[in-house]
């Protein structure tokens, strides 16, 4: 049987509704949750930069090379000089998507797990309340 105290299961759920914040909590937590929102800041440099620099080497294919970003069939009633526009920008677009997606799932993993440890460290903090009283 689980018996539940009424009160701390409302106040769980409205910190779960809050963003959370390290503040209140040692230093050493402090640190390791910077630690968290720094490497996150990194990790999503380092993506966007190979987001930035990976389409911008196939862009600059045609210029040192023949041929297209992408190799794909060109029919020959379009200028090769609007195609390998279009098919550049095409290649752009899908990349800038593909990035963004990879940034958005890493900042929001990183947030809820943030989230879950400030939780954690909440409800140890509560049990280590009940224990001394």
């Amino acid at each position: 049987m689980v018996i539940f105290n009424v009160d701390k299961v409302f106040v769980l759920l409205e910190n779960c509704q809050k963003f959370p914040t390290p503040d209140r909590y040692d230093d050493k937590f402090q640190r390791s949750y910077q630690k968290e929102l720094n490497r996150m800041n990194i990790a999503k440099n380092i993506l966007c930069m190979f987001g930035i620099l990976g389409p911008l080497i196939f862009i600059l294919k045609p210029l040192f090379g023949s041929g297209l970003p992408l190799d794909c069939y060109k029919p020959a009633f379009i200028p090769n000089s609007i195609f390998i526009l279009f098919n550049t920008i095409t290649l752009y677009a899908g990349a800038y998507c593909v990035v963004s997606f990879d940034v958005f799932a890493l900042a929001m993993v990183t947030l809820v797990r943030l989230q879950v440890r400030i939780l954690n460290k909440r409800i140890t903090l509560w049990k280590m309340d009940d224990n001394i009283e």
